[in-house]
């Protein structure tokens, strides 16, 4: 069975019956997808996604109704170094040194501090190829780390080995640039909850991938427009192995059956 193609059509039919503002836009990309020869979104070449590019609406996402965060002083975003340094000006360490040295430089830099600050290693905004990030108000530094990206939807293998946590205030977001994610923002994602326009939700939902069936949800979740690299602050954080297998979560058929009750629920 192909697990992926399925996960599809029931992620086409949930945004259709919660977020139906955007039934054009997903009417588009569907049509492009089949024009491509394509079942599903979930594993494009970068040639496929320049196509989807020519649409405008998941060209320029992060245009959900706005969010705001009422429990939390910080949101939290576990990034790999390698899509810090591809999103933003980075200057320092440079930029074309492998990541085991880049790594290992801010590790030392980090020894007796709580934060290092990106704008020490970055000019410009954090930014995003679609000209967002994915951002929660979970402290993820509060629990065991690989857990902490279940909660926030993250399977062991969207987490990078060397991986930096950072943190932006609340206070240093424009309003207007803190939204809820839409089914176009996340329409090349498998793992997605989406919630209902008509509630007015003030942020989105992450799908918990810890625990046994059925999954269930999980942390808050953002999307954020282009944060200035000045109100950014980052610990390097090494995800090895021996810290994702205390828990294993993949992205495999197994976990995509249990990834299909969830939306079928």
């Amino acid at each position: 069975m192909d697990h992926q193609s399925e996960l599809h059509r029931l992620r086409q039919a949930i945004a259709l019956a919660r977020q139906s503002t955007h039934a054009s836009s997903i009417g588009d990309l569907q049509s492009l997808l089949e024009q491509l020869g394509l079942k599903h979104p979930y594993a494009l070449a970068i040639e496929q996604i320049e196509e989807l590019m020519s649409v405008p609406a998941f060209a320029h996402g992060g245009e959900g109704s706005f969010a705001s965060v009422s429990e939390s002083e910080f949101v939290y975003r576990i990034s790999g170094i390698r899509k810090i340094i591809g999103f933003t000006d980075w200057y320092r360490p440079f930029r074309l040194r492998n990541d085991d040295d880049i790594w290992n430089e801010l590790r030392s830099a980090f020894d007796g501090h709580e934060w290092l600050r990106l704008d020490a290693y970055a000019r410009g905004s954090l930014s995003g190829p679609r000209g967002f990030t994915w951002w929660t108000d979970l402290d993820v530094l509060s629990t065991n780390i690989i857990c902490g990206a279940h909660s926030m939807g993250l399977p062991n293998d969207w987490v990078s080995k060397y991986s930096l946590i950072l943190r932006c205030p609340i206070a240093a977001i424009p309003g207007r640039d803190l939204r809820v994610p839409t089914v176009l923002d996340a329409f090349d994602s498998e793992i997605f909850h989406a919630t209902i326009d008509a509630e007015s939700p003030t942020s989105g939902i992450a799908v918990s991938l810890d625990g046994a069936d059925p999954l269930s949800t999980g942390a808050h979740e953002f999307v954020l427009l282009d944060v200035d690299v000045k109100q950014i602050e980052f610990q390097p954080i090494l995800i090895d192995r021996s810290i994702r297998d205390r828990h294993l979560v993949d992205l495999d058929a197994n976990f995509r059956v249990r990834l299909q009750k969830y939306y079928e629920g």
